[in-house]
């Protein structure tokens, strides 16, 4: 889910930053690396847990969120 392009001219020169991110990409698809978790419960806007703190956020979770965070007024369209 994740891909990164070129590294543009702010990139720091620095070998050890350009070949750390193929690493932590690699990492992250096979699940060694969770990049995104709940820090807290998560409810959605009607009140209900969603997500409860400490759960790994893995690709299918969030290509399957469909919900609204708790305080986000609105609807979503299917």
């Amino acid at each position: 889910m994740i891909r990164v392009g070129d590294f543009g001219p702010k990139t720091p020169a620095v070998e050890v930053v350009r070949d750390e991110v193929p690493v932590r990409l690699k990492d992250s698809s096979t699940g060694r690396l969770q990049p995104f978790h709940a820090g807290a419960d998560l409810d959605d806007s009607a009140g209900h847990l969603v997500i409860a703190r400490g759960t790994p956020l893995g690709d299918p979770k969030i290509l399957c969120m469909d919900w609204l965070v708790e305080g986000v007024r609105g609807r979503l369209t299917r």
